[in-house]
């Protein structure tokens, strides 16, 4: 009696064939269709704007980002707030990062805006910077901005000892 019978050789053989073509199929999909969104996640200081919401037009903002994948995090802030205290509120913003454009949104205040302030900050990146628009929900016109990409520095965290 032979344990390589014709008929058991033939089905594994075809089994561990099939299992490498449908690897081979899956890997290739992957490689060409599966790619990692790019880091956009950082701080970024608006340096130019256009008609800006009223309550925006005279502020100088900083637009945090922090990226988790596609999806996006972040919040919009006074950049005196953002230096001097990091424990103030900030707006915060969510959203997603698809096809190299940022689409995030939220509801919160800022100094000398009313509370409740709904914002939709829409933008590309180009280079260092983010070039987009600030539309207020309530339906006003979009106005643009450029924002520059800035160096976040770490604290050290070794202190001199007294």
């Amino acid at each position: 009696m032979s344990h390589f019978n014709l008929k058991t050789l033939s089905f594994y053989g075809v089994a561990i064939g099939s299992v490498l073509l449908l690897f081979k199929v899956v890997s290739t999909y992957g490689e060409k269709n599966l790619i990692a969104a790019s880091e956009i996640g950082g701080l970024y200081q608006i340096v130019e704007n256009q008609n800006l919401p009223d309550c925006l037009a005279d502020q100088k903002l900083n637009l945090t980002i922090e990226q988790s994948g596609v999806y996006l995090f972040g919040s919009l802030a006074n950049q005196a707030v953002a230096a001097d205290d990091k424990s103030k509120p900030k707006f915060p913003l969510s959203g997603n990062f698809k096809n190299e454009e940022i689409v995030m949104a939220g509801q919160g205040h800022l100094a000398s805006c009313d509370p409740g302030l709904q914002l939709t900050i829409q933008g590309r990146r180009d280079k260092n910077s983010l070039v987009g628009t600030i539309r207020e929900t309530s339906g006003a016109a979009a106005g643009s901005f450029i924002a520059q990409y800035q160096e976040v520095k770490e604290e050290s965290s070794s202190k001199e000892a007294h």
